[in-house]
C-alpha cells in the first residue's frame, strides 16, 4: 500500500516539496498537420504541434517558507513582477517511500493555480497546498 508523500517536487528557487499526488505528468495533446493536395479527396496527416498537460501537485506539505515561496512564484508571475520561467523535477517514489520509481523533468514552467488547503489549529499536521503549473516540455527518466 503506497504511503503519503510518494512524490518529491523540486522547482527552481523553491524549497523541496513533498506531495501525496501529482496529476498531468504524462499528458500530451498532439494536433497533426493537415495537407490537402490536388484532387485528392482526403488530407495527408503528418507531425504537427503538441502541448504538454498542466501538472497539478495535490496535498503538498507546506513547511515553513515553502508555501510562501510557491505563493510568491504564482503571485509575482500573474502580476508580471517576475516573468521568468522555471524548471521542475518530480520524483515518484516506490512503495517503500525511499527508492525513486520514476523521474520527470519539466522545463520552462509557468504557474497556473494556487490554493492553500486550509488551516486546522486542532491538528499537528503541517499545512497543505495544491498548485498547478504549465510546462513547455517534459521528459521521463
Amino acid at each position: 500500500m503506497p504511503n503519503k508523500n510518494q512524490f518529491i517536487v523540486e522547482i527552481d528557487g523553491i524549497t523541496r516539496i513533498e506531495a501525496t499526488k501529482v496529476d498531468g505528468l504524462e499528458a500530451f495533446k498532439h494536433t497533426p498537420s493537415k495537407l490537402n493536395t490536388g484532387n485528392r479527396n482526403r488530407a495527408i496527416y503528418g507531425p504537427g504541434n503538441y502541448e504538454v498537460g498542466v501538472v497539478t501537485v495535490n496535498h503538498a506539505e507546506a513547511f515553513g517558507q515553502t508555501a510562501r515561496e510557491v505563493f510568491e512564484w504564482h503571485r509575482n508571475y500573474h502580476k508580471r513582477i517576475d516573468l521568468g520561467k522555471r524548471n521542475a523535477r518530480v520524483i515518484q517514489l516506490d512503495d517503500d517511500g525511499a527508492t525513486p520509481a520514476a523521474e520527470y523533468l519539466l522545463t520552462e514552467c509557468v504557474p497556473v493555480d494556487y490554493k492553500h488547503d486550509g488551516l486546522d489549529a486542532t491538528s499537528s499536521d503541517p499545512g497543505f497546498i495544491t498548485f498547478s503549473f504549465q510546462p513547455d516540455d517534459s521528459q521521463r527518466f
